[in-house]
C-alpha cells in the first residue's frame, strides 16, 4: 500500500511540473502573439485585441430617494384597477414596491411617486 502511495505521489509531483511547463510555454505563445500584427481573420471579423479592451464599468451609485421603507405614498399614474394609495415594501436600484391596502404590490419608479404629508391619508 505505502509503495502506491509513493508511486501515485511521484506520478503527481511530475504532472505539475509538466503542467507549469505548458502553461509557461502559454503564456510565453499569448504574449508573443499581443505583440505580432493581428492575422486576417481577426481582422476581417472586426475583432478588438483583448489587450485593448475597455474594462466594463460599475454602475453608478443610486441617489438618495427621499423615501424609506414604510412611507404613505400615492402612485402618480396607476394603471386600470391598480389602488393609488399604498405603503413603500422595498426600495430598489430602480423601483420602489408599494403595496396597497389589499396587499397587491405595485413597482414605480421614484419619479412616479410622491410622499403623503398626511399620515391619516392611507
Amino acid at each position: 500500500m505505502r509503495n502506491r502511495e509513493l508511486e501515485l505521489t511521484a506520478r503527481l509531483e511530475a504532472l505539475t511540473l509538466e503542467t507549469r511547463e505548458v502553461v509557461t510555454e502559454l503564456r510565453n505563445i499569448q504574449a508573443n502573439n499581443a505583440t505580432d500584427e493581428p492575422s486576417e481573420s481577426q481582422t476581417d471579423r472586426n475583432q478588438v485585441n483583448p489587450s485593448k479592451r475597455s474594462l466594463p464599468t460599475r454602475p453608478k451609485q443610486r441617489k438618495e430617494t427621499p423615501f424609506h421603507i414604510g412611507d404613505k405614498v400615492r402612485v402618480k399614474n396607476p394603471s386600470t384597477g391598480q389602488a393609488s394609495l399604498g405603503t413603500i415594501t422595498r426600495i430598489g436600484k430602480i423601483y420602489l414596491t408599494i403595496t396597497d391596502s389589499t396587499g397587491r404590490k405595485i413597482n414605480r419608479i421614484p419619479r412616479n411617486v410622491s410622499k403623503l404629508t398626511s399620515p391619516n391619508s392611507v
